[in-house]
């Protein structure tokens, strides 16, 4: 009997490396399409692909014939996520709240060499909402001190006229009426 319980905990043994294996090389990534020339769209686990902002994304690189994807926060903090991208975008409107996991997984992410585009104020919210003290969690990353709400407030825009001869403003494409928000 205790040869036969031996040989049994032997075999699970064997059975439990044989399915980690197998889980390991068919575990749920992005399509088997995904290549060097494409790039992720970064979202939240709770967006919804129906999202306008997000079909906007996606509607845009398609009309464009660009390769995007949409990758879940979810997906790029798992440990088993192979990349296989010419790079990430993290848009603004869709992904403004992050958590430090996040924000350290976009560190190693561009430290390992990565491609990072962030939008505007991609991920200057933490889980409760607020802004950074002094300047966007990424702002060491991409080097340029933004997102400095604490500083400035409300004015970290501003609102001013464009000047320019009619020859670079057709150029712009701006017409004489032109406002942007």
């Amino acid at each position: 009997m205790k040869q036969f319980a031996k040989h049994g905990m032997v075999l699970v043994a064997v059975m439990g490396v044989l399915l980690g294996t197998g889980a390991y090389f068919h575990r749920d990534g992005l399509h088997p399409n995904t290549s060097v020339d494409t790039m992720l769209l970064l979202i939240p686990d709770s967006a919804n692909m129906e999202d306008p902002l997000i079909r906007e994304w996606l509607d845009a690189a398609d009309e464009e014939g660009f390769h995007l994807e949409v990758v879940r926060d979810s997906k790029l903090l798992d440990p088993m996520f192979q990349f296989h991208a010419a790079g990430l975008i993290v848009p603004d409107q869709v992904h403004r709240i992050a958590n430090e996991a996040l924000i350290g997984t976009l560190h190693d992410y561009v430290d390992r060499g990565g491609k990072l585009m962030l939008v505007y104020d991609a991920c200057t919210l933490d889980l409760n909402g607020f802004f950074p003290r002094l300047e966007s969690r990424l702002s060491d990353l991409v080097g340029v001190n933004y997102a400095l709400y604490d500083k400035y407030k409300k004015n970290t825009t501003e609102a001013g006229q464009i000047w320019g001869n009619q020859k670079a403003m057709e150029e712009l494409s701006f017409h004489q009426d032109a406002m942007f928000p």
